[in-house]
């Protein structure tokens, strides 16, 4: 309990010092460009770059969802297989020379991909 304490602490600490350096840059930034006079300038960088980080916030988000839902639908279609028939003797099974290459075929699982050109 004590440890988990002491980790959030730490953590809160970190983030709010990182968003305090980030507040101090936006902030020193703001005053240089007004002092300067180029005060649309700031906003226009400021607004592009938010721009940019939510398209590429949103597009990676899209691809990663895609990839997760492709991965959950073909991992349901494979089904749960067990390499080795396990018998009910034993927690550990004992595999002969005869069975090694098809204990290791089977373990390859990208030769049983409907994508694989090869048969």
């Amino acid at each position: 309990m004590r440890r988990r304490g002491i980790v959030a602490i730490v953590l809160i600490a970190i983030v709010l010092l990182t968003l305090l350096r980030r507040a101090g840059n936006f902030l020193v930034d703001l005053l240089w460009f007004s002092a300067v006079g180029y005060f649309d300038t700031f906003w226009t960088i400021f607004v592009t770059k938010a721009l940019l980080f939510l398209v590429v916030f949103a597009s990676s988000t899209a691809l990663l969802w895609v990839n997760g839902a492709l991965a959950l639908r073909f991992a349901r279609q494979r089904g749960s297989r067990l390499p080795v028939p396990l018998n009910g003797r034993s927690a550990s099974t004992q595999t002969s020379r005869a069975t090694l290459p098809d204990l290791v075929a089977s373990l390859l699982l990208w030769r049983q991909s409907p994508f694989c050109l090869e048969s």
